[in-house]
């Protein structure tokens, strides 16, 4: 364990910006349900209301979970933040696990760390306490801000360990699988599916009321009951054995592979490439597969069961709820241009665009390559979304038509998942490292379709989402204005971005 101080230090001096970064972000978020369900539900009564319109409710039960102390302002608040709590926060907490350390490894940092006396299990240690101490800051600032409503005290207090809890457990997943996979690339996809995993077992477990919640942790932070006059330990318990156990794990992993490698080795590919691999687009659109696919399969079993949740949905407002679901469609497929357009700004940083444009290739051909072959992945899954949807609707409610309406509503949301996808082009042709803000766009477009109203956004944050802008389809028709001034902004985008990329050299290579 030498030079874990060391290594810590050196984290936190690098990488503070996604150690305090996202706490400060889901506090804001916290902070922000907290202040309106005061103001939604300010008696007894209100609460009261609350309670007998949401117990039973299987919408509810699939997107938030279980709810416990529906008559209390912090039970209602634990239910209300469970689709960000059960999604949001352990999506976080295995992305910055994975980033402190599998993408420094990828970039060649720790063969400089490691070079000098540091132990092997030094940079892996300092990255699970790094993205413990931001899990704890997610809690510490938590409480504060429930207090400072004068939500209760032990409740908050409990309600802020949980959300600690969930997002170490989460950490320690995201180290797991960045020992498991070679690429920090892989190592994310991994640790999502888990995660997206167990989201799915969780609703199953909670529209069915089986008496299963020790099956996955999505249960656990709901079994906490942080607000109850007796809350039961064992979900505590469980967190910690999980997280305790997964970093074990790692670091028995870390013991068995070499620097740069993983338990999940890749495929050999072929001795000789295909002819039609001579093109950039191919070769982008090969560099985009694995991503892409794993997004399609995801997605759509995703969109798939929810579509199949509508006849029991139906009995809180059918369409409604298609508002959400196709809502959630688009974004799957804006996750996908953001991933898509992130791999020019990657190869770039990893010095290998330089050598593809020392061919006979231009910069423009190549960003556009980039651009198109993005589209096309991104545009696939909202198709591939809406159909599933729509086939889990047809199948629910025995509607034959819903299949086509799941296409034509997914399809109606194509001009702002474009526009993602140029908004990540322009930042990658700033600069590389200014790519992945992109995401922030993405989060944002979930808040605002996912608790816009819990939140109390105004309309001029609600229209920071692209999504926002095209209506609320299919309760009413898509915004055909909206959506040409959009693909336009996408071409003049893409436009700056090749402007821009002509005027700097390149970071690597």
């Amino acid at each position: 364990m030498t030079g874990v101080v060391g290594c810590l230090r050196l984290l936190l001096r690098t990488t503070w910006v996604t150690v305090l970064g996202w706490p400060v972000v889901m506090t804001a978020l916290l902070w922000s349900a907290a202040a309106s369900i005061l103001d939604l539900y300010p008696d007894a009564a209100h609460r009261e209301l609350y309670a007998q319109a949401v117990t039973g409710s299987v919408a509810t039960s699939v997107f938030q979970g279980r709810g416990y102390d529906l008559t209390t302002v912090g039970g209602i608040l634990a239910q209300e933040m469970g689709i960000l709590t059960l999604t949001l926060f352990p999506l976080v907490g295995a992305h910055i696990a994975v980033h402190l350390t599998r993408s420094l490894e990828d970039r060649g940092h720790l063969d400089i760390v490691l070079a000098g006396p540091v132990g092997r299990f030094a940079p892996v240690v300092a990255g699970m306490l790094a993205a413990t101490a931001s899990a704890v800051l997610v809690g510490v600032l938590g409480y504060l801000v429930l207090l400072g409503a004068d939500y209760p005290a032990a409740g908050s207090a409990r309600y802020a360990a949980a959300l600690t809890l969930l997002m170490v457990g989460a950490a320690s997943l995201g180290l797991l699988a960045g020992q498991l996979a070679r690429t920090s690339r892989d190592a994310h996809q991994l640790a999502f599916g888990i995660v997206l995993l167990c989201y799915l077992v969780r609703g199953f477990v909670d529209v069915e009321r089986l008496d299963a919640t020790w099956s996955t942790p999505m249960s656990w932070l709901a079994e906490a009951r942080p607000f109850a006059d007796s809350p039961p330990v064992w979900p505590a318990v469980a967190f910690a054995v999980l997280a305790v156990v997964l970093t074990a794990a790692a670091l028995w992993v870390t013991a068995h592979r070499d620097l740069g490698g993983g338990v999940m080795q890749p495929r050999p590919g072929r001795p000789e490439a295909s002819s039609a691999l001579r093109g950039p687009a191919a070769l982008v659109a090969r560099l985009t597969r694995a991503p892409s696919l794993a997004f399609l399969v995801g997605g759509g079993v995703v969109a798939f069961v929810f579509g199949l949740f509508a006849r029991d949905m139906a009995s809180d407002g059918l369409e409604a709820r298609l508002v959400l679901l196709v809502q959630v469609n688009a974004l799957l497929a804006a996750a996908v241009a953001v991933r898509c357009a992130l791999v020019a700004a990657q190869e770039e940083r990893a010095g290998r665009t330089g050598r593809v444009l020392a061919a006979p290739l231009s910069r423009g051909r190549w960003l556009g390559s980039t651009a198109l072959v993005g589209a096309g992945w991104s545009l696939l899954m909202l198709a591939w979304a809406g159909l599933l949807s729509g086939l889990g609707l047809a199948i629910a409610l025995e509607d034959d038509a819903r299949v086509a309406d799941g296409l034509r509503d997914a399809m109606a949301f194509a001009a702002p998942v474009l526009l993602v996808g140029a908004l990540t082009v322009v930042l990658g042709a700033i600069s590389p490292r200014l790519a992945s803000l992109a995401w922030v766009v993405v989060v944002w477009a979930a808040v605002v379709a996912l608790r816009a109203d819990l939140l109390q956004l105004s309309q001029t944050a609600r229209h920071l989402s692209p999504l926002e802008w095209m209506g609320q389809v299919p309760l009413e028709t898509w915004d055909r204005g909206a959506a040409v001034g959009m693909v336009v902004l996408a071409g003049a985008l893409l436009g700056a971005a090749l402007l821009l990329q002509r005027r700097r050299d390149l970071v690597a290579g």
